[in-house]
């Protein structure tokens, strides 16, 4: 069975809906999520950048009861948050080119909690 091409209007909410979520967190997903339910292909792209962006916050706030439990913790704690950030932009800009090119992506470590 094959799938037919999205199209323009679809691959460029799928493109930002996973972009904007460096940016904003979960709430660009969330809202392309609620908006464009009826858009399979965005939906799909939306849940993914949704459920990335959810693991991510999830990390960042385990970085700061890290910063808060743990001695001299506080001195490091902007290692993992630069590493955050970066790996977010990273994968987030491949999200957005394999929505440009009208295919699926999957981010490689995300905690799948909406389905």
């Amino acid at each position: 069975m094959t799938e037919s091409t999205p199209n323009a209007d679809s691959r460029q909410n799928a493109a930002l809906a996973n972009i904007l979520g460096v940016i904003t967190g979960f709430v660009a997903p969330l809202i392309f999520f609620v908006v464009k339910k009826d858009d399979v292909f965005v939906r799909n792209h939306s849940r993914e950048a949704l459920n990335f962006q959810i693991t991510v916050g999830a990390l960042h706030i385990a970085n700061s009861i890290m910063v808060q439990a743990v001695p001299f913790w506080v001195l490091l704690s902007w290692i993992p948050s630069i590493g955050l950030f970066i790996i977010s932009l990273v994968w987030s800009i491949q999200g957005l080119q394999a929505a440009n090119a009208g295919r699926a992506y999957r981010y490689p470590v995300a905690v799948r909690l909406v389905s």
